[in-house]
């Protein structure tokens, strides 16, 4: 496996070369300037947002306000809609699989949660938002891709502007705002798998504003995984979705803005969580399946339904900008709303709805050198409710679902931030801040604090370098505390960053980063309506994105990480008392299921102005994991993808046709979620997707 991954590794350096060939075999025309004159070829499929280069672009996640990324006081990756349609990613998962920090390897079966951040995967119930706007359960969306300009995917601690939501890292989408009329997008492929997309966008005059509307729905048939984690029998429907909706509004007029998101999404998910409950016997010391797995088999067979996921999302964001005459101080109020139910049929449902109001200022003083940003959600509340819709059924097979037939809890809560960036000379800033939470659930009060400090330096007008450093805790909520409260998990995050630009040819952005995870709370296998402390986590890394700048119609990119993670086998911390529990670990302390290099290396060639051709490769190296016999192993695999993009007919019609995990791979490989992690042995990747893809679009 070590010389497999060395392999890979000479091959990603010699692409790394590869970067670097064009800059040098170009030789550009100078304008009497002596300033570059770029061909109308190079610049022939590149849109407006991928011109604007690396360390300019605008985000809004980090602080909660517009800044540039090179001064953004976090690790950002902000994914155009362009490399979205050249990449053929259908899932927010398989996009994030893409970039710089982020895992994932296409064993993403429903309801495990198949992303990972910097070899963590807590974050992704939370760490979802619409500009702005909190989406809980991403893993759960059907992600209409279509409706969104940009994604900001942001890596680290991110509590300061977020709380403990966002913890680890977040992802915040940004409607598009480049559409001026109509536009239809529709699809189909093999295993039936359609997405069809109308969207409506509306410029208003004298730049007041625009708005977007948007509707899609997609399904796909099931592929069957067969003997799944080597257990003969054991047949899974994955991958599969029953047809699912979404729909998207957005208005901005001046100072007032307002967004609408609401979605059904069915997927088949037969195994869902508690098939492959397994729980390790401490005498035989064998892997056995506890009382979920029967009970879901039973489920079946004896009511006649075939169990699937469904999940019902309504919520919105009001905003408001108060009226100042003054360029120095901004003020906007909003309100958030969230509504779900999730149905776990024909078992059981939860439903949930979340509240708040608050504000965002930002204050710029002393000849702008100082600029204060504060926040707050002055008033907020979270309410969870379950039901089981087959409780004697549950009782009757030895499984105590929710304790009750309903059982609700509610969650009152109020947070405050504040930030200052302090610019010391005309290439030095300082940045600090501080956030206190405080919520209540009725049986625990807790309050919490975040902090964040760090420096960037502007080496030139090229050339930025960045450190930060951010401390992130996240107190468990609902059932993660119902027999125990364990203490809060802590994510202290330093990194070190350069971004910039080599030779007005490659846009780079360069991060080393050390974390420490204090405390990991996970559900445990055993009781299974509890969780518990199974320690910490140790991670150091480096994360890279590499993109050329178009030469003779050729464009060439690389993301990719590297990172060592290790799991804090003495850390172990409930209610402050020591204690003992099952980890999944090997026995050189490294995390089960966390790849150790991660590459996605691809080129795209326009190809006599008709047409794009884009080619990936993705790899994922040294993921460790037990076998069915438990005996540890390493597994490794590859996924090439290809896509194909016609240019855009009068101006309305495009075509493109594309294939994922080209060569069918199907090797299996470890499976990993937010329940899965004890679970030995491994499943197939989903395997040969491919579909065409049309868009026609009407100007007003």
């Amino acid at each position: 496996m070590k010389r497999e991954i060395r392999k890979a590794s000479l091959c990603l350096i010699a692409g790394t070369l590869c970067l670097f060939a064009p800059i040098k075999a170009q030789e550009n025309p100078q304008t009497p300037s002596g300033q570059k004159q770029e061909s109308i070829e190079d610049l022939s499929f590149l849109s407006i947002e991928e011109l604007v280069e690396l360390m300019n672009q605008p985000i809004y996640s980090v602080s909660k306000q517009k800044e540039k990324i090179s001064e953004a006081p976090m690790s950002v990756y902000q994914i155009s809609k362009d490399e979205i349609n050249r990449w053929g990613v259908r899932y927010l998962y398989e996009t994030l699989g893409r970039v710089p920090g982020y895992t994932f390897y296409n064993t993403d079966y429903y309801g495990q949660y198949g992303v990972m951040a910097r070899g963590w995967q807590s974050i992704w119930r939370y760490g979802y938002s619409i500009e702005l706007m909190p989406v809980v359960d991403f893993g759960h969306s059907s992600f209409p891709s279509e409706f969104f300009g940009n994604l900001e995917a942001v890596r680290g601690p991110a509590g300061l502007a977020w709380g403990s939501s966002a913890n680890a890292g977040l992802v915040n989408a940004n409607l598009r705002s480049d559409l001026n009329g109509a536009e239809v997008v529709a699809q189909y492929g093999n295993y039936n798998q359609y997405s069809v997309s109308t969207m409506y966008g509306h410029q208003f005059k004298d730049n007041n504003g625009s708005m977007f509307i948007g509707f899609n729905q997609k399904g796909q048939d099931y592929q069957v995984q067969e003997n799944a984690f080597g257990q003969p029998g054991n047949n899974w429907k994955t991958n599969g979705l029953r047809p699912s909706y979404s729909f998207v509004g957005k208005i901005h007029y001046r100072n007032f803005k307002t967004i609408f998101y609401t979605e059904h999404n069915d997927h088949y998910s037969p195994q869902l969580w508690f098939a492959d409950a397994y729980a390790r016997n401490e005498q035989s010391q064998q892997w056995e399946t506890t009382s979920y797995a029967q009970f879901w088999d039973d489920i079946k067979t004896t009511t006649g339904q075939e169990p699937h996921d469904q999940l019902n999302v309504l919520c919105y964001r009001m905003e408001y900008a108060l009226p100042i005459n003054n360029d120095h101080i901004s003020i906007s109020l909003y309100h958030n709303y969230y509504n779900r139910i999730w149905y776990f049929e024909p078992v059981a449902s939860l439903g949930d709805h979340k509240r708040d109001v608050g504000f965002n200022a930002n204050f710029k003083l002393l000849k702008d050198k100082l600029n204060i940003n504060l926040g707050s959600d002055l008033f907020g509340q979270f309410r969870i409710n379950m039901y089981s819709n087959n409780h004697s059924f549950a009782l009757d097979r030895g499984v105590d679902w929710f304790s009750s037939t309903y059982r609700a809890s509610d969650i009152t809560y109020n947070n405050a931030f504040a930030q200052a960036n302090y610019r010391v000379t005309d290439k030095l800033k300082v940045i600090g801040g501080v956030r206190l939470d405080y919520q209540d659930d009725g049986t625990f009060t807790d309050v919490i604090a975040f902090y964040r400090g760090g420096a960037i330096y502007n080496i030139n007008e090229n050339h930025v370098i960045k450190y930060f450093y951010n401390k992130a805790p996240r107190r468990p909520q609902a059932n993660e505390r119902t027999l125990t409260s364990p203490d809060a998990e802590n994510l202290d995050a330093h990194e070190l960053a350069v971004i910039g630009k080599l030779a007005r040819k490659l846009d780079y952005s360069l991060t080393f980063y050390s974390q420490r995870l204090k405390n990991q709370i996970t559900r445990d296998p055993i009781t299974f309506n509890d969780f518990t402390n199974t320690g910490g986590l140790d991670v150091a890394g480096v994360e890279w994105a590499l993109s050329t700048s178009p030469a003779n119609g050729l464009l060439v990119y690389w993301n990719g990480s590297a990172l060592a993670p290790q799991v804090k086998k003495k850390e172990y911390s409930i209610n402050g008392i020591t204690t003992t529990v099952a980890e999944a670990h090997n026995s050189d302390d490294q995390p089960l299921f966390v790849p150790t290099f991660n590459s996605f290396l691809g080129a795209e060639y326009n190809i006599a102005r008709l047409m794009k051709l884009n080619l990936a490769w993705r790899g994922v190296y040294g993921i460790p994991y037990m076998d069915a016999a438990m005996a540890e192993k390493k597994a490794s695999a590859d996924f090439f993808d290809m896509t194909l993009t016609s240019k855009k007919f009068w101006n309305k019609l495009e075509v493109s046709f594309t294939a994922l995990n080209l060569l069918d791979n199907r090797k299996g490989l470890p499976a990993y979620g937010e329940h899965a992690k004890n679970q030995p042995g491994t499943i197939e990747p989903e395997g040969l997707r491919f579909y065409l893809k049309t868009r026609f679009t009407i100007p007003d």
